[in-house]
């Protein structure tokens, strides 16, 4: 299909400005050898060669595209009238175009949609699976599938893109034994770079970071959860504080009061023994008492109650013994002829006593508490605003 002359249907007229039958002769552009043109745009009819404007209006003439082409226009009378050269009528489509593979949607590209299903040329991050016709793969069962595929088996491990039955020799082989290689998974997901990305580490993926598949340096790897469950490890720092006031202990204790009833009962004992040595024993209530007396003048209070002087030698010589009671007896020349035997009564007095009136004070006390347990232990929203698509990946 060539391009319309821009003078077809336009009168001609000559110098005279009288309408004539002019004739148009066409050259391939700068030459002199004729060039065909037409009378429609199939370029199936030609026109004859020159072309005659009939009572002066030109018939279409279609151009066939070519690099340039010359025209000569003549009048009735082959006045010349015009002669353009070199006229431009290039093919305004390029039939084959060379698109570079940089600006290619390749195999293996992905990119998100704000639609639904399946897609021509394209499968779904769905984390189905893709093979040939006899596959029976999930996502696409199709020849079309085997760049993807291979793509797939060569840029990612098994772990992260499994094949059905494990890998044998290669892509190819697998392909044609009918295996299945499995799709990533981008079902409510979004995209992140892996953690050095040809460059060092940028140590973004913390240890708290769960990998659901592969690592932070394996592309198809996928990581993080939308809803996490909180650990008490993940709790901030918190040093709860408070008090517990205890207050201090006071009182009186009362003042005792009593008596003590009179003491009375009695007493008896023996004197005896010869020369210089004088033994007494005295008696009283489950006590038993011996005292040698040849160095004595008296013996006080011994095992009887409280007052009185049991006996009592009234002289040097211990010649005269008396007790409390005035009953006396004599020793002569310093010995004793026959035993003295004697015995007595004794009283206390009654008595009362008060005792003195005490207060106390107790110490302060400490205390720790434990408030009781809150909270729902439920998970909490790890999703940022988002919007909502497919994920397609090109064939």
């Amino acid at each position: 299909m060539g391009s319309l002359w821009n003078r077809s249907g336009n009168i001609e007229r000559d110098a005279n400005d009288v309408r004539t039958n002019a004739k148009a002769f066409f050259f391939q552009g700068g030459t002199n050898v004729a060039f065909t043109v037409y009378q429609d745009a199939a370029q199936s009819i030609p026109h004859s060669n020159p072309v005659v404007a009939n009572s002066g209006r030109w018939p279409a003439v279609f151009i066939p595209f070519t690099v340039s082409y010359d025209v000569r226009v003549l009048d009735q009378n082959d006045v010349q009238l015009s002669y353009i050269t070199n006229i431009a009528n290039p093919d305004p489509v390029q039939l084959s175009v060379t698109i570079p593979p940089e600006a290619q949607v390749q195999t293996g590209m992905c990119h998100w949609e704000p639609i639904s299903g399946a897609k021509s040329g394209y499968v779904r991050l769905n984390s189905g699976t893709i093979g040939n016709a006899a596959s029976g793969a999930t996502e696409r069962a199709n020849a079309d599938t085997v760049n993807l595929f291979t793509y797939l088996y060569n840029a990612m491990p098994d772990s992260v893109a499994p094949v059905s039955g494990g890998r044998g020799a290669s892509a190819a082989a697998d392909y044609a034994a009918n295996k299945t290689i499995q799709l990533l998974d981008g079902r409510g997901g979004t995209l992140k770079g892996v953690d050095s990305m040809g460059a060092a580490a940028a140590s973004r993926f913390q240890a708290e970071v769960p990998f659901l598949v592969g690592n932070k340096d394996q592309v198809g790897s996928s990581c993080g959860n939308n809803r996490h469950f909180l650990l008490t490890s993940e709790l901030p720092v918190t040093s709860p504080t408070g008090s517990v006031s205890v207050s201090t202990p006071t009182g009186t204790v009362s003042t005792p009061t009593g008596s003590v009833s009179t003491p009375s009962g009695s007493v008896s004992g023996t004197v005896n023994g010869t020369g210089t040595n004088l033994n007494i024993t005295m008696t009283d209530p489950g006590h038993v008492h011996t005292q040698n007396a040849s160095t004595l003048y008296s013996i006080a209070g011994v095992g009887l109650g409280p007052g009185g002087t049991v006996i009592v030698a009234t002289d040097a010589a211990r010649t005269t013994v008396s007790n409390s009671t005035g009953v006396t007896g004599t020793l002569a020349s310093n010995a004793i002829a026959a035993n003295l035997t004697w015995s007595g009564s004794f009283s206390g007095n009654a008595a009362t006593f008060t005792g003195n009136a005490q207060t106390f004070t107790g110490n302060a006390v400490s205390a720790s508490f434990t408030g009781s347990p809150f909270g729902s232990g439920g998970g909490h929203n790890n999703t940022s605003y988002s919007l909502l698509g497919t994920w397609y990946q090109k064939l």
